[in-house]
């Protein structure tokens, strides 16, 4: 998120991150996030997530969106060579 954004955009990207990725994804590094974690949790967000929009869980938009936030960060920190 970088200068380019809003500062109440920047805030809801942060807490998009706090509340949600690092919940299901702790301290876990990027490069040992699998397919099946990734799958793990947009199960669980769809079925028990904050808000009660679509079947008891977020919406698939709301998934996606945080899906992209951890994209973005796996893609930082290739970029920046923490792996490959």
């Amino acid at each position: 998120w970088g200068p380019e954004k809003k500062p109440g955009t920047a805030e809801r990207e942060a807490i998009r991150v706090r509340g949600s990725l690092v919940p299901q994804f702790g301290d876990m590094p990027l490069h040992t996030i699998t397919r099946k974690h990734v799958e793990d949790f947009i199960t669980k967000r769809r079925e028990c997530g904050k808000r009660k929009k679509t079947a008891g869980g977020v919406s698939a938009s709301t998934t996606n969106r945080e899906l992209d936030r951890l994209s973005n960060m796996r893609n930082v920190s290739t970029k920046m060579r923490h792996f490959r």
